[in-house]
């Protein structure tokens, strides 16, 4: 017994100085510095521009990218990729629908590191550090970058809806398309009024819009802003580009029609939306009259058509409450009076045409331009 030696095996653990990671292997702690902390990337692909940290990375690389192999099949449907875990995520996120990984700076809850990860960085830190080639678009993803490419610049909408002619460019719009359109559900709430919607973004649209009331989209061409690209889109077709009649309501086509009909030439002779550097609204923002007519090179005259929204609370849709469509009415008749004060002080004949005054509004225009020359 006292000739017996006893052998104990110390593994020797290998700690990192820069966070917790511990290793028993050297090797497997100099790969995680690289990757982690270092963020070194020396392995390149030779049949294109991608680099990585192992050559493990990019095997996988290539075999997802340029050869295009899916070799790991679902047993739960058609879904094939072409690694392990890329598997293993899939089935946890679809089939199991385990969302065990949660954001330590908001509700936010997902089923991988990498969602986790992509999370962070596009609502918390904000980072777009993702360019397009072709224009200025940032984004946060390579994923959305693709997509980006792929509806603006390819213009590629090769995903149909099996219920009508829609078509778009990714899965998930075409089921937001479904859920909007055609299950018409309305699910997402919003926490400050009873708006409903259908989607995230719809949600986020409806805050920046109605309660924060943002409006960080700029027309390059005014100062006009506005809450949306959609919003601008608008804006830049009715006011910048030539209008036709189909971009505005019926008492402008009226009165557009008509200076066109009695001689008078947009953007020459006539103008739309016209602004002055002294006349600024509540807000700050500049206010507009509908259409300035010239009567020789300096003397003008404005002409205003009067809505319905000008007389009482009228509801545009957009989710407002009855007390947010009462406050617009109010913003409006002040907004309407500053500009008749203006006009007053100023010293400029201003035509006001009620919305059920479209049918004389020719014999009103020809004879206030006639009184004013």
């Amino acid at each position: 017994m006292n000739n017996m030696k006893v052998i104990i095996e110390v593994k020797k653990t290998f700690q990192c100085v820069q966070c917790d990671y511990k290793s028993c292997r050297n090797s497997n702690l100099k790969q995680h510095v690289k990757i982690v902390h270092d963020k070194i990337k020396d392995v390149t692909c030779l049949q294109c521009e991608f680099t990585c940290c192992t050559n493990g990375a990019l095997k996988t690389h290539v075999k997802m990218v340029h050869d295009k192999i899916k070799d790991f099949i679902c047993s739960q449907c058609d879904f094939s990729c072409c690694t392990n875990s890329n598997l293993k995520a899939h089935v946890k996120q679809v089939h199991d629908k385990i969302k065990d990984v949660i954001c330590l700076q908001c509700e936010f809850k997902c089923c991988t590191n990498g969602e986790l990860k992509k999370h962070v960085k596009q609502v918390h830190d904000k980072i777009k550090d993702i360019v397009c080639l072709q224009c200025e678009f940032k984004c946060c993803t390579n994923g959305q970058l693709k997509r980006h490419v792929k509806q603006v610049h390819d213009k590629i909408n090769d995903i149909n809806c099996s219920q009508c002619d829609f078509s778009c460019c990714s899965n998930s719009n075409l089921k937001a398309h479904v859920k909007q359109v055609h299950d018409k559900i309305k699910d997402v709430t919003c926490l400050q009024c009873e708006f409903t919607c259908c989607t995230n973004g719809e949600l986020k649209q409806h805050v920046k819009q109605v309660h924060d009331k943002i409006k960080d989209v700029t027309c390059l061409q005014c100062e006009f802003k506005c809450c949306t690209n959609g919003q601008l889109k608008t804006h830049i077709k009715l006011i910048h580009d030539d209008p036709k009649p189909k971009n505005m309501t019926r008492g402008e086509k009226v009165i557009y029609d008509h200076l066109l009909s009695t001689g008078y030439e947009f953007k020459k002779t006539f103008f739309r939306e016209v602004t002055f550097n002294d006349l600024i609204g509540i807000g700050g923002n500049k206010l507009r009259y509908d259409f300035k007519v010239m009567i020789d090179e300096v003397k003008f005259v404005l002409i205003e058509f009067d809505g319905a929204q000008h007389f009482r609370p009228v509801n545009f849709g957009g989710g407002k409450t009855a007390q947010q469509i009462l406050d617009d009415f109010k913003l409006i008749r002040t907004h309407d009076r500053i500009k008749d004060s203006y006009c007053t002080d100023n010293g400029i004949p201003l035509l006001r045409i009620k919305y059920d005054q479209v049918d004389l509004s020719g014999v009103m225009i020809t004879e206030f331009i006639r009184l004013n020359k």
